[in-house]
């Protein structure tokens, strides 16, 4: 009895259900930009951590100038105690008034700050004197103690990437680790006996160089996972069952061997290794043969077809969701396209294209080149995927050609 083959929806379901969560580590904050957190990092500061001036100016009570008016203006003494940065405030008494410099701890005794382009000051016996003509808000210009956040909050929230605005925001609250989830390490195996490793390795005319293999690998690179391997097996079932032995890999993916073809032996060599095949085979093109099974160890296995933008396609959007969901990453999601795109009854198409605005502001997409499963260079001048469902009912769904793990 053959299986019917899963819809996309359904396939990455089920991938999702049989992810095995990463573990985790902790890192120091000033190298964790880009890492997923783990768990969420707790201020251990208030930020801003003391009342401090928001402008160059003068600190002062503002009660002190609720009578101030042009016929009767309020006089203050500036005294000499200059608050600047990085420097602890003096309190002032009633009728004082001090310069201050943007990001200064407020003096007791002050609760506003007079910016310095609105004052109007005077020497009155060798010192220095305010003249004000009207009252000073309470409030003014300060940036109270915790207002931005509070110690003991949390900062950012777990399966988010750090960013350097977090990193920036950590080190404010004073922490200096963070738990993040550990990169997966990943093995990568090429197969089919026509392929040539290299140019140098091009000894036969119907032997062909292999692009899956660099273009997956730096796939990985791009995203940043900071251990790949990257084996050559001939369709010899020996060789495929060596080059799949690889204990210190998280995730195992080939390309090439998983149809139904007399040397396609990646589903009974899996078979062989005691794994469970999830599925093999899914309604979409290009990427209909790819395969999804779960290791006798519990690591994940991902085979993708052999033709280059199937490859390219599975790489993008299955092992875009398996790695999300090891890290505990929300799900991504495409954004909705009015264009009108042919549709396939029954199979999900995955089309190469150009996002564009419209006059109106609206945002539409051009098929770009041939859209066969061999032709690369209509990859290459696309830069964008478009998920268009065989239900006339659904939107087509634009996503960037960039797999990235940002929301």
């Amino acid at each position: 009895m053959v299986r019917a083959k899963p819809d996309v929806d359904t396939a990455l379901r089920i991938l999702r259900d049989n992810a095995p969560e990463l573990t985790t580590e902790m890192v120091p904050v000033f190298v964790a930009s880009g890492r997923v957190v783990a768990t969420p990092p707790l201020a251990q500061l208030p930020v801003p951590r003391f009342r401090a001036s928001a402008m160059d100016g003068f600190a002062l009570a503002s009660d002190f100038t609720l009578r101030a008016s042009a016929e009767d203006p309020v006089h203050m003494l500036v005294v000499e105690r200059y608050g600047a940065a990085g420097v602890a405030a003096e309190g002032l008494r009633a009728g004082e008034a001090a310069r201050i410099a943007t990001g200064a701890p407020v003096p007791n005794g002050a609760d506003s700050v007079l910016i310095k382009e609105e004052t109007v000051s005077t020497m009155v016996g060798g010192g220095r004197r305010l003249s004000l003509t009207m009252p000073v808000p309470a409030g003014s210009n300060i940036r109270l103690q915790g207002e931005d956040v509070l110690a003991g909050a949390p900062l950012v929230a777990r399966g988010k990437l750090l960013s350097p605005a977090g990193i920036g925001l950590m080190v404010a609250a004073g922490v200096s680790e963070v738990e993040v989830r550990r990169w997966p390490r990943v093995r990568l195996v090429c197969t089919g006996s026509e392929l040539a490793a290299d140019a140098a390795s091009l000894d036969h005319p119907a032997r062909i160089p292999d692009s899956n293999g660099p273009m997956l690998m730096a796939a990985l690179r791009e995203i940043g996972l900071p251990y790949h391997s990257c084996h050559h097996a001939a369709d010899e079932a020996d060789q495929l069952e060596k080059g799949l032995i690889d204990g210190d890999a998280d995730i195992l993916i080939s390309t090439g061997g998983v149809s139904a073809g007399d040397y396609d032996l990646i589903p009974g060599t899996l078979e062989k290794l005691g794994a469970t095949i999830h599925f093999n085979g899914v309604s979409m093109r290009p990427g209909k043969p790819i395969l999804f099974a779960t290791l006798a160890d519990n690591r994940p296995f991902l085979g993708l077809p052999g033709n280059p933008v199937a490859a390219a396609v599975g790489f993008r959007f299955f092992f875009g969701a398996l790695l999300r969901e090891m890290l505990r990453v929300p799900i991504e999601a495409g954004i909705p396209i009015k264009t009108r795109i042919p549709r396939r009854p029954g199979t999900t198409l995955f089309l190469r294209g150009r996002a564009h605005h419209d006059d109106y502001g609206a945002l539409g997409i051009e098929l770009e080149g041939d859209q066969r499963s061999h032709i690369l260079s209509s990859v290459v001048a696309a830069d964008s995927w478009i998920r268009v469902d065989g239900n006339e009912t659904r939107a087509p769904l634009l996503f960037s050609q960039l797999l990235s793990l940002k929301s």
